[in-house]
């Protein structure tokens, strides 16, 4: 959607943008190639979701974090890299990796 159209409730398209270019600089540390522009150039964006996560965890409960109910809108971003795909859960604000079969689905964005 052009020109900042809100199309689930609160994201822009500047949100959306903002949270993939997140989950590359994250993928980009987790595969230790930071430093290397060359290679992070080479993380390419398989698909990006609007979602609802179920919970305070985006759908992936972490050790030492509470978890609470409550509905978070967000993002479900699939990003490539040297074949491999990896899978990110997000808010508005923060972008957690998702190891391969672990994590929940999430509720269709408007289920707000």
């Amino acid at each position: 959607m052009a020109g900042g159209a809100v199309w689930v409730k609160g994201a822009t398209r500047n949100s959306q943008d903002k949270m993939v270019q997140r989950a590359k600089e994250d993928l980009a540390e987790v595969l230790g190639i930071e430093d290397m522009p060359e290679l992070v150039g080479k993380i390419k964006l398989v698909s990006v979701t609007p979602v609802t996560w179920p919970d305070s965890q985006l759908g992936y409960l972490q050790a030492g974090l509470k978890k609470q109910q409550g509905i978070n809108p967000g993002f479900l971003i699939k990003l490539e890299y040297s074949g491999r795909e990896y899978t990110y859960h997000t808010s508005f604000s923060r972008v957690v990796y998702v190891p391969t079969g672990k994590g929940m689905p999430p509720l269709p964005a408007n289920a707000m």
